[in-house]
């Protein structure tokens, strides 16, 4: 049975963290374009905005496009090295893994920072309180 390696981990998720991170922007540009273009100008653009602030975005879809940009720049830096260091070819899986595990210490990070906050004050507007003031500050929940 066929089983990859990390070469071709790395080189998949380069291509789909790629995409995903063109698709966002391709949408983010789309929902900002409707300031100028749009029908209903800014009022429009209220309403996308508020919209993207609904839960599924910030505590999915957020994190999700951080993860993305963090292992498409980590890689990025990896396929540097490996292009660049003669003597890369010796340690590439000692490359990968190093990916990795900076990987996953950006994403701990990321989930304290940013879903933690969010799932609060999720759970305290759900609970009839108001948003915590750190979740407002942060960009959260509002």
């Amino acid at each position: 049975m066929y089983k990859p390696r990390e070469g071709q981990l790395s080189w998949f998720g380069h291509r789909i963290s790629g995409l995903a991170i063109f698709l966002f922007l391709f949408g983010h540009i789309l929902s900002t374009s409707v300031i100028v273009w749009g029908p209903h100008g800014p009022d429009m653009h209220a309403k996308l905005d508020a919209f993207y602030r609904l839960p599924i975005f910030t505590l999915v879809f957020h994190p999700l496009l951080f993860a993305a940009v963090a292992f498409h720049a980590l890689n990025g830096i990896r396929i540097v090295i490996i292009d660049w260091w003669s003597k890369s070819t010796g340690v590439q899986r000692k490359l990968f893994y190093a990916e990795i595990v900076l990987f996953a210490a950006l994403m701990l990070t990321a989930v304290r920072l940013m879903i933690v906050p969010e799932w609060n004050a999720y759970q305290n507007a759900k609970a009839g309180g108001v948003a915590t003031a750190s979740a407002q500050v942060q960009g959260g929940i509002r």
